[in-house]
């Protein structure tokens, strides 16, 4: 299973350190993906999730364990050129990400074994579906103790 640290948060949220590029890396290093809200204005790629915050690289949105929300169009298609990972949602159930998985908001039903279950809560992260072949949560590191 892989598990995705959303915002790079492993242990709970933490809203000054979410989406910095050295708080995901922590979590890259200790064997986790990285949910990230990415941006892209006249500076760049930008990260952070109400607002662009963060400058990060293209060579960082390219890694492997990296799944791209894209926040604005233009990050959305300029993501999609690079062949990045990503995704562009906004209150659906589910969407599809750009490398065939089914991203699968908090409350809906899986549908498919390429299923990604999120769920931010520390109580319904515990209870995975048995279809779900990711899981996206802000208390990852739970789910590897329980694994």
């Amino acid at each position: 299973m892989i598990l995705i640290a959303h915002r790079g948060n492993t242990n709970g949220p933490n809203l000054i350190f979410e989406n910095d590029p050295g708080y995901l890396q922590m979590a890259m290093d200790n064997g986790y993906h990285v949910e990230v809200d990415v941006w892209l204005d006249k500076r760049g790629f930008m990260l952070g999730h109400d607002v662009p915050l963060f400058p990060v690289s293209q060579q960082f949105l390219l890694d492997d364990r990296v799944w791209c929300h894209a926040k604005n169009e233009l990050a959305f298609d300029s993501l999609l050129k690079l062949d990045a990972h990503c995704f562009w949602h906004k209150d659906d159930e589910r969407t599809m990400t750009s490398k065939g998985w089914v991203w699968t908001n908090t409350g809906a039903p899986m549908i498919d074994h390429r299923s990604v279950q999120v769920d931010a809560s520390l109580d319904n992260v515990l209870l995975i579906n048995k279809l779900a072949k990711a899981v996206c949560s802000d208390y990852v590191s739970h789910l590897r103790i329980k694994s």
